[in-house]
């Protein structure tokens, strides 16, 4: 729906429960309050689509770009969501109970009440993601998720107790490789 008039060009396929949208660029798509529940999004481009209030329980978003996506209030228990892109995304109020987000990119994502229990999130990105409120957190895996500075965290998540490794800024990468340099450079004179 890149033209924002409400309609969607989907050829022969139906958006329903169980629908392969596998390899679909529906950037800005409106899919709010749908039920695609178990639907199949290998490699689909979701880009800032509105997902809101919608059904995607057990689907399967393998590599599925959902940058920018509106995704407030969906349901996402038991997703499969293995290296998806979710950069910007607002996954304020979704459910997210035992979805598989392994090597998912969540950065600088809106996470606030969302419900993580027992999810997976083993090495996501989410730098700069907004974990504020998340009080369903239960059981979740963070080992090795990465976080930084700008990442913000709900009253009794402890990063380094989950497990996540936190990173600093590029620049501050940059500028401590200089210093060591700089000091390796010292030494040798």
């Amino acid at each position: 729906d890149g033209d924002n008039d409400g309609s969607l060009f989907l050829s022969d396929l139906i958006a329903e429960p169980g629908a392969d949208l596998s390899g679909l660029t529906l950037y800005w798509a409106n899919l709010s309050g749908m039920d695609l529940a178990g639907g199949i999004f290998i490699d689909a481009d979701l880009y800032a689509a509105d997902l809101s209030n919608t059904i995607l329980t057990s689907a399967y978003m393998h590599q599925t770009n959902l940058d920018m996506a509106n995704l407030e209030s969906a349901d996402l228990s038991y997703a499969y969501m293995l290296e998806a892109g979710l950069s910007g995304a607002d996954l304020s109020y979704a459910q997210l109970d035992f979805a598989y987000l392994v090597l998912a990119d969540l950065s600088d994502a809106i996470l606030s009440y969302a419900d993580l229990s027992y999810a997976n999130l083993i090495g996501a990105d989410l730098t700069g993601a907004d974990l504020s409120q998340v009080e369903q957190f239960a059981f979740a895996c963070f080992h090795t998720a990465t976080y930084d500075a700008a990442t913000t965290f709900s009253e009794g998540m402890d990063p380094e107790a989950l497990g996540m490794i936190f990173v600093p800024a590029p620049g501050a990468l940059f500028l401590l490789g200089i210093s060591a340099l700089a000091g390796s450079r010292r030494r040798r004179a």
